[in-house]
């Protein structure tokens, strides 16, 4: 056994073929923070046998696994995240390309999401954590750093694995890339003016159902019950517009784009990721007032469902030369 630090931890991921049955890392993925850890539940014999003891024995009765992996969001292995998180994936060549595909997410109205693999590999052991399910999703596009994002997962309590590491070279995010439109209405945002702001935090989390059943202590099945979508955006204040989207109840469609224009794929396609919300409201509307500095204001804004759509609130489009997912 050896001493090692956490760079000598490697994290994989592959989207699984049957719920449940692990497989082995399509992607090794670069992180920042990694953490895969089993979880088990007790319950102690508290009946009493004539002592103030509280407890003469417990037993496990239930066990899974939880942890996230945090880092800096490139162009492909988040496609992996992005398909268990969503449930539906369409893959076709991107405009004028043949190597190059968009892959667009749509949110599959079942319990039932494409379940994953986690993998947790360094000196001391090699674990797989199967039926890995996304409890949140964040991204984060902040100035004077790269665009990060954090998973975190829920899955089965951890079994041995024998899988070899092997990262391959990937396309990263920056702040100068990224753009945010809003519009009237989804049709509207292709024309829109970006608009001017200082961070986004884009957060979908979907509703997790662990079941279990008697005759076991191992998760039976993990159920996507619900599905929750939001963006908080920082910018200056320098009129009310956003305070208007609060408080006169107003329903903005919103693009969040990140486009590598410097990185050429195919012929003429780029590395991106857009995410398209449906129309959605505002809330939580506030004015930072500081004497040494700009006044900035803060809002959340929050996805709905477009009865008329059916991309439902959220839709990914994720640009990349991955052929599936």
């Amino acid at each position: 056994m050896a001493k090692i630090t956490g760079r000598l931890v490697s994290a994989g991921i592959g989207v699984e073929s049957t719920r449940g049955t692990s497989v082995a890392p399509t992607f090794w993925v670069p992180d920042t923070t990694f953490s895969m850890q089993d979880v088990s539940t007790k319950a102690p014999d508290d009946n009493a046998f004539g002592t103030l003891a509280d407890a003469v024995d417990a037993d496990i009765v239930s066990q899974l696994a939880k942890g996230s992996i945090g880092g800096i969001l490139r162009d492909t292995h988040v496609g992996a995240i992005l398909k268990s998180l969503f449930g539906t994936v369409a893959s076709v060549n991107h405009s004028g390309e043949t190597t190059v595909k968009d892959h667009t997410f749509t949110v599959a109205q079942n319990c039932q999401h494409p379940s994953m693999t986690i993998v947790s590999t360094d000196s001391n052991e090699n674990i797989r954590f199967a039926l890995g399910m996304v409890e949140k999703f964040v991204i984060t596009y902040e100035l004077g750093k790269y665009v990060s994002y954090q998973v975190d997962f829920q899955a089965k309590k951890g079994a041995t694995g024998t899988d070899t590491v092997a990262y391959t070279a990937e396309n990263k995010f920056r702040p100068q890339d990224v753009t945010l439109k809003l519009a009237s209405s989804v049709a509207g945002l292709t024309g829109a003016t970006a608009t001017k702001v200082k961070k986004l935090t884009l957060t979908i989390q979907p509703t997790l159902s662990v079941e279990y059943v008697l005759g076991s202590i191992d998760v039976d099945d993990i159920c996507n019950i619900g599905f929750k979508t939001s963006l908080d955006v920082e910018l200056l204040y320098q009129d009310l517009t956003w305070k208007n989207y609060d408080f006169n109840n107003t329903k903005q469609a919103v693009s969040v784009d990140i486009v590598r224009n410097d990185v050429t794929l195919g012929t003429a396609a780029h590395p991106e990721l857009n995410f398209t919300f449906q129309p959605g409201f505002f809330e939580k509307w506030t004015k930072n007032i500081k004497t040494t500095a700009l006044v900035d204001q803060k809002i959340t804004f929050n996805g709905l469902y477009n009865l008329g759509s059916a991309a439902a609130q959220l839709q990914a489009v994720l640009t990349n030369t991955q052929t599936s997912y």
